[in-house]
């Protein structure tokens, strides 16, 4: 189950987007993990994780939390 859209723009190097959808979270063995990030969050993810997602004129970056490697929100720039 995916739970985290990003921009297209988040496909160029370094893979950092910003999180513009999240789902309510993932099953495992019938404990439901919650969300950790939230929309607005800036992060750092894996070069070859998720799948890109086209909806009318933009592209995105679905992913899974666990792709997610770290949550940058209080830096600059």
């Amino acid at each position: 189950t995916y739970g985290i859209v990003l921009p297209k723009s988040a496909q160029s190097k370094p893979k950092i987007g910003v999180v513009k959808a999240v789902g309510d979270g993932e099953n495992f063995d019938n404990v439901k993990t919650e969300m950790k990030v939230k929309v607005g969050d800036k992060v750092l993810f894996e070069q070859y994780a998720g799948h890109e997602l086209k909806l009318k004129d933009k592209t995105y970056v679905v992913l899974r939390q666990i792709d997610i490697v770290g949550v940058f929100n209080d830096w600059e720039n």
